[in-house]
């Protein structure tokens, strides 16, 4: 999960507010690569991530899904994902 940026940048770009899947793989002098795709987006703020029982639990810090808005800090909320 990423936080999201606290600080407004020059570009006015949103950084985090998601969780990426990571896949690891090996490279030939023995290092490591990654692969990130986001996962889920847009989120408030995800602060730690849980799975159990097959289900995928995020909790949010707070409930704005960007930096932009300026709404101010909403209660968060904690998600519940599961296939079906």
């Amino acid at each position: 999960g990423r936080f999201g940026n606290l600080i407004t940048t020059g570009d006015n770009q949103d950084v985090g507010f998601d969780v990426l899947s990571l896949a690891l793989s090996r490279t030939a002098d023995g290092g490591w690569e990654a692969k990130t795709e986001t996962f889920l987006a847009p989120l408030g703020r995800p602060i730690d991530l849980h799975i159990a029982g097959g289900r995928l639990y995020v909790m949010e810090y707070t409930r704005p899904t960007n930096f932009k808005d300026q709404r101010g800090w909403l209660p968060g909320r904690i998600l519940e994902l599961a296939r079906e």
